[in-house]
């Protein structure tokens, strides 16, 4: 057999050296790349990601004052969270207010014994009148003068009573007075559980409390003292009409509501109104076309009638709006 030469082995040396060499540098590539992909996440990561991912704490709910009458709500606020108010006998545009804190000196719901002077005995006011509506005294309109909104095609304004320092402290009254003035600029309509009674003939609608969410009407035609043509509607609930059938429309129990084109009549100065307030009705809505008047029963529609609550139906007057 032949014999290799010197420079032959030498060569086969060098060869497996390389072999050698190459081998090791892919193997060291591999385990680094392997070791960079399968790193351990560190500790400090994971509370990082516990903490983002933790829930913000709830915030309570928003409370309100609702005036169902109006359809409305008044944001209360902690200073004012026994906000209640009770509806003036003798207007259906004010609703005296009141804290069930200070009932001790100063209840709203003792103003209405006081007949017109009831504000001396509350704490404040809510009034509700048209925006173009004029503070009698003042002679400037009522948005101009009290804080407050315009929502329903009306204006809402809080009306605090001089004297009422009676009621708290003056720093109190005063805390309490701003606080009021800010959540009247934020009422809104309260869209709940409310019993629209639509009458387009007199071109109104109304909101009504489920005691009478049934009511019925009839309507009719006349001509007032002045000569205007006036559209009337007579009101009674059919559940009243199917106890005693002489308490029906025909009759009007609830009374009846009035639509007439232009402005209610004026019985002072050089050129009054032929007649007298009665014969107009009670005005109880001016809007830029005509306006709404109420008038009343004067006598029970049956000898013993059922027992019916006209003073819902007298309440809810003074949520008329225009046909939606």
């Amino acid at each position: 057999m032949r014999e290799l030469d010197k420079n032959e082995a030498g060569f086969s040396v060098v060869e497996a050296i390389l072999i050698l060499i190459i081998l090791a540098t892919i193997g060291f590539a591999g385990w680094y790349v392997y070791h960079k992909n399968h790193k351990t996440v560190p500790a400090s990561t994971s509370k990082t990601s516990a903490i983002i991912s933790s829930k913000k704490p709830a915030m309570p709910a928003q409370q309100y004052l609702d005036v169902k009458e109006w359809g409305i709500k008044i944001p209360l606020s902690s200073t004012i969270s026994d906000a209640y108010y009770v509806a003036a006998t003798d207007s259906t545009g004010t609703m005296w207010l009141g804290l069930k804190s200070l009932d001790s000196t100063c209840a709203a719901s003792n103003a209405n014994n006081a007949g017109a002077g009831g504000a001396d005995l509350a704490l404040a006011a809510l009034v509700r009148v048209a925006p173009s509506d004029l503070e009698p005294v003042q002679g400037k309109p009522y948005s101009q003068l009290y804080p407050g909104t315009v929502i329903g095609g009306y204006f809402i304004g809080y009306v605090s009573h001089p004297d009422a320092t009676s009621c708290t402290s003056a720093t109190k009254l005063r805390l309490i007075n701003t606080v009021f003035s800010t959540a009247v600029k934020g009422i809104i309509s309260d869209t709940t559980n409310k019993n629209i009674v639509k009458i387009p003939e007199l071109g109104i609608q109304l909101t009504v409390p489920d005691d009478i969410k049934d009511l019925t009407y009839k309507i009719g035609k006349t001509t007032l003292r002045n000569g205007n043509p006036a559209t009337y509607a007579m009101f009674s609930t059919a559940s009243l009409t199917a106890a005693e059938p002489s308490c029906g429309t025909s009759f009007g129990p609830f009374g009846s509501l009035e639509r007439a084109n232009g402005q209610y009549p004026s019985f002072t100065g050089s050129n009054p109104t032929p007649g007298a307030p009665i014969d107009y009705g009670v005005l109880e809505a001016q809007f830029p076309m005509f306006y709404i008047s109420a008038g009343f029963p004067q006598a029970a529609c049956a000898t013993n009638p059922p027992p019916y609550d006209r003073g819902a139906f007298d309440n809810s007057l003074s949520t008329i709006e225009p046909l939606n």
